[in-house]
């Protein structure tokens, strides 16, 4: 009997000690992107192990695809929403390697330490299943960079909403109080002159792009100055706020700005109606579906920039009252009654004269 029993716990110390298939640790081995490599410098991913229901998905490849496209703080989301914990940091110049286990499914995302106006390599994120011979993988990689954006849309008259084309603004600064204009050659000034103020146009999305000097940390403001024909500017559109930090997020409007990925603003970014700033539409006083059509998408690609000089000196002229001698819509009846009776009258006292007259001659 105790020969038997001392058998019977030899067998399990065996079983034991033998990895279980199902829960074996699979080197994973991760290649990282040449424009990562040949920077020389150390990344740091952090490790995910996903949900079995994530894994499971029919669409796998599809979801692979769509958290590599994420920019770092879309996927910064994606960890949160998904309740997702870091099971290991690992680093390295050339590759990065974690231990895996059989049949489950990882999410990589790099550490990133943003500093506005510094490009800087990102390693996609990269989602992948540990399988019993895994491969070296490949990781993608692009450059990511902080600038300020925003997004100029008009409002219609009827309340729809569209990206605004030729909306022109221009960056300023309080410093002691006094307010400071981007020069277009990089430096501030007081005065605000036409040909030495920097610009910022919005293109046919609506897009506006700061792509002048770098910026030092605080506080600045866009300020729209010319409104593409048939719109207003609001007052919203005249104080755009922009905050610059040391570190970190860029934020406009008090919204913290995804990173532009390989130079571009995230399509993500698009949908997000709190960096959108709207002009009113002008009350149409002829074909203003033609007016806007010119502006958006027209000859001039929605390029053409009115000025809100002209505006107001064409709106002015429109409201003056036409000179005095030319009767108006409400009175041409009356004045040319008048006129007309005056001309009777003359024509009477004439005929009267010449009668009277001819009357005399025949008399003598």
């Amino acid at each position: 009997m105790l020969s038997c029993l001392m058998l019977l716990m030899a067998g399990l110390g065996i079983m034991a000690n033998r990895p279980l298939t199902g829960f074996a640790a699979v080197s994973v081995r991760v290649q990282l992107p040449e424009n990562v490599r040949a920077t020389g410098q150390s990344v740091t991913m952090r490790v995910y192990e996903l949900d079995r229901r994530v894994q499971q998905k029919s669409n796998w490849h599809a979801l692979q695809q769509q958290v590599a496209e994420k920019p770092p703080m879309a996927i910064n989301q994606y960890v949160r929403q998904n309740h997702l914990k870091a099971l290991a940091a690992v680093s390295g110049q050339a590759e990065v390697k974690f231990g895996g286990r059989f049949g489950r499914a990882y999410l990589l995302v790099q550490d990133t330490k943003l500093q506005p106006f510094v490009s800087q390599s990102w390693v996609q994120p990269l989602m992948l299943k540990v399988t019993d011979q895994m491969e070296t993988l490949d990781a993608k990689g692009t450059s990511i960079a902080e600038r300020p954006y925003f997004y100029k849309y008009g409002t219609k008259t009827n309340g729809a909403t569209h990206p605004l084309a030729g909306a022109q603004f221009v960056l300023t600064q309080q410093v002691a109080g006094q307010l400071l204009y981007l020069t277009k050659n990089g430096g501030w000034s007081s005065i605000r002159s036409e040909s030495s103020i920097q610009r910022f146009t919005s293109d046919k999305e609506g897009l506006v792009r700061y792509d002048g000097p770098t910026l030092s940390p605080g506080n600045y403001e866009f300020r729209e100055v010319d409104a593409p024909k048939g719109y207003e500017i609001s007052q919203a559109a005249e104080h755009v706020n922009v905050h610059i930090p040391a570190n970190g997020k860029i934020q406009v409007q008090g919204t913290a700005l995804e990173s532009l990925v390989a130079g571009r603003v995230p399509k993500i970014v698009t949908t997000q109606r709190s960096l959108r700033v709207y002009n009113p539409q002008q009350l149409a006083t002829g074909n203003s579906e033609t007016d806007d059509k010119s502006v958006n998408g027209g000859t001039n690609n929605g390029q053409a920039i009115v000025s809100t000089h002209d505006k107001d000196k064409t709106a002015r002229s429109s409201k003056r009252k036409p000179p005095f001698w030319l009767p108006q819509t409400n009175e041409e009846r009356t004045t040319f009654a008048v006129v007309g009776g005056l001309i009777i009258l003359a024509a009477t006292g004439l005929l009267r004269h010449y009668r009277h007259t001819y009357t005399s001659k025949k008399e003598r």
